[in-house]
């Protein structure tokens, strides 16, 4: 928001665009120091204990904190990818369709994060898909597949995979697979896809 602040006064003209993008700058230095391997940690206890690390008995990765990395103009793009890849590793469930927030759930016995953990394990904020970051983690996956380079919103005939064209889309607008495509999910979902 700093960023996109400071973006807006200067295209005004107006003064304090640097004032803003130095404190967003310096809040995204902070954020890329909040690296756990292969994600992003989620914040930090008031103690300094840090929230969604690896080998935590609770919320060992967090979607929202890699989702919002994506958005962030000043993550390093490698830990990004790396992070987004964790996070549908772990909190992805192909059999039930679903996407969890983090992964695994605070138990009662275990030190609460806030409000989160007052619902049981697996409810809503405390482990289950919480929708809001379902969506955030596949804005900020598609954010970071730019080589597609096709609408978001239709079918494309073919995805390459020739070597440095990985991912890019051809033909978009594709009718016929359209067609089929809607078929199936109506299929599968109902009438409302």
């Amino acid at each position: 928001v700093f960023h996109d602040f400071s973006a807006l006064l200067a295209r005004l003209g107006e003064p304090g665009a640097d004032r803003y993008e130095t404190a967003a700058a310096a809040l995204g230095a902070a954020a890329n120091e909040a690296w756990d391997k292969d994600h992003y940690l989620r914040g930090y206890y008031a103690d300094g204990t840090p929230l969604g690390a690896t080998g935590a008995a609770a919320c060992r990765i967090d979607s929202v904190a890699q989702s919002f990395a994506a958005f962030s103009p000043y993550a390093d793009k490698d830990r990004v990818q790396t992070a987004l890849t964790a996070a549908l590793d772990a909190l992805r469930d192909r059999e039930r369709r679903i996407v969890r927030i983090y992964a695994p759930p605070f138990l009662p016995e275990e030190r609460a994060p806030g409000y989160v953990s007052t619902y049981g394990p697996g409810f809503r904020e405390n482990g289950g898909q919480y929708t809001h970051a379902a969506v955030w983690l596949a804005l900020a996956l598609r954010l970071t597949a730019p080589e597609y380079g096709a609408e978001p919103f239709v079918l494309s005939a073919d995805i390459a995979y020739a070597p440095g064209k990985e991912g890019r889309a051809g033909w978009s607008w594709y009718t016929g697979a359209a067609g089929w495509y809607l078929r199936l999910l109506r299929e599968l979902y109902g009438e409302t896809p």
